[in-house]
C-alpha cells in the first residue's frame, strides 16, 4: 500500500501532484537503453532532452518552480524558515526579545517597584514607587496607589491618608484611601490609634465619595466592623442603619442585619434582647432572597436566634 505523505507547508499549500513521475514516463521512454546497447560503448546512443520551446502549458504555468526536465527547480524549493536572511531577522528579534525575569530598566517605575516587592524588597520597591509618583505623567497614579499601600503595611497612616489624599484622579484617591485602610486593619498588632486612624479614613470616603461609588457601601460596612471591634457601638449602629435603609439590594445588607443584632445583644448601654431578636428574625425571613442566599452568618443567626430565646 502506498503510504499517505502530508506537506508540511499545510493542506492548502498548492501540492506538487508528482511532478517527477509524470514526467519521467516521456523521458524514460527515449531514454532507455536496451541491454546490449549499454554493453557497446562504440553504439551508445545518448538520447537528447526533448525542445519544449512551444507555448506554456497550463500545468507549467500552475507550477513555475518546475524546469523543462520536469525536475522541481531545487533553487526556488526552500521553505520560508530556510531562507538565511529571514532566519537572521528571527535571532535579532530574539535577542532584542525582553527578559521577564528581570525588571527592564525602560520600564516604569512602577512596575519595578512591583518587581522589587514581589521579591519582599520593600526598601527598594519604596524608591520606585516614589519616583513613579514624581515623574512619570499616565504612570504617576499607579505609582502613588502603591505607595499608599507600603506606607500602610509600615503602620505610616497619617503619611497614607495624605498621599491619598493629594491624588487629582478622584477614583484613584477613594481607591487608595480604601487600600489604605483595609492594609491597616489587617495589621497583626494594631494600636488603639491605628484603630482610630481606620475609622477616619473610611470617615473620609463616606462623607467625600458619591454615594453610587461602589466603596462608599463598602466603606460604610467596614467603618461599621471596626467600630464594633473597637466596643464603640453607638456610632457602628448609626452607619449600619443607613446602610440597611438605603441599600436593601446590596450583598452587604444581610451583614449589616446581622451586625445590628449582635450589637444590640452585646453588654454595654445599647443593649436590646428584644431588638436583637427582631433583627435575626428580619434575616431569617429574608433568607430566600438573592443577597441573603449565600451569607455567611445564616448558621450563626439561627444559633444566636436560639440562644436568647431560652
Amino acid at each position: 500500500m502506498k503510504a499517505e505523505t502530508t506537506d508540511p507547508r499545510g493542506d492548502d499549500f498548492p501540492g506538487l501532484e508528482n511532478p517527477e513521475g509524470e514526467k519521467k514516463s516521456e523521458i524514460g521512454q527515449e531514454t532507455e537503453i536496451s541491454g546490449s546497447e549499454k554493453n557497446s560503448p562504440r553504439d551508445k546512443k545518448v538520447s537528447q532532452p526533448k525542445d519544449i520551446s512551444g507555448p506554456i502549458s497550463g500545468e507549467e504555468k500552475q507550477f513555475p518552480d518546475q524546469n523543462k526536465t520536469g525536475q522541481p527547480d531545487q533553487k526556488q524549493t526552500k521553505l520560508p524558515n530556510e531562507n538565511p536572511a529571514l532566519n537572521s531577522k528571527k535571532e535579532i528579534r530574539k535577542k532584542n526579545k525582553p527578559d521577564k525575569s528581570n525588571p527592564d530598566l525602560m520600564s516604569p517605575s512602577y512596575l519595578r517597584g512591583s518587581h522589587q516587592l514581589h521579591r519582599q524588597n520593600k526598601s527598594k520597591a519604596q524608591m520606585e514607587y516614589s519616583d513613579a509618583s514624581g515623574r512619570e505623567g499616565i504612570s504617576t497614579g499607579k505609582g502613588k496607589l502603591e505607595q499608599v499601600r507600603l506606607l500602610g503595611l509600615d503602620g505610616k497612616a497619617e503619611e497614607g491618608k495624605q498621599l491619598a489624599l493629594s491624588m487629582e484622579d478622584e477614583e484613584l484617591k477613594f481607591q487608595s484611601l480604601y487600600e489604605l485602610a483595609r492594609t491597616l486593619a489587617g495589621l497583626p498588632d494594631k494600636d488603639r490609634k491605628i484603630s482610630e486612624e481606620i475609622v477616619s479614613i473610611y470617615l473620609a470616603i463616606i462623607t467625600e465619595s458619591p454615594r453610587q461609588n461602589p466603596l462608599f457601601q463598602k466603606s460604610l460596612w467596614a467603618i461599621s466592623l471596626q467600630l464594633f471591634k473597637m466596643k464603640e457601638f453607638r456610632p457602628a449602629l448609626s452607619h449600619l442603619s443607613e446602610l440597611i435603609l438605603n441599600f436593601k439590594d446590596s450583598d452587604l445588607y444581610d451583614d449589616a442585619i446581622y451586625l445590628t443584632g449582635r450589637i444590640y445583644q452585646e453588654p454595654g448601654d445599647v443593649r436590646d434582647i428584644e431588638r436583637a431578636k427582631r433583627m435575626y428574625e428580619i434575616f431569617l425571613k429574608n433568607m430566600d432572597k438573592e443577597n441573603f442566599r449565600k451569607s455567611n452568618f445564616r448558621d450563626d443567626v439561627k444559633e444566636k436566634l436560639i440562644e436568647i430565646s431560652l
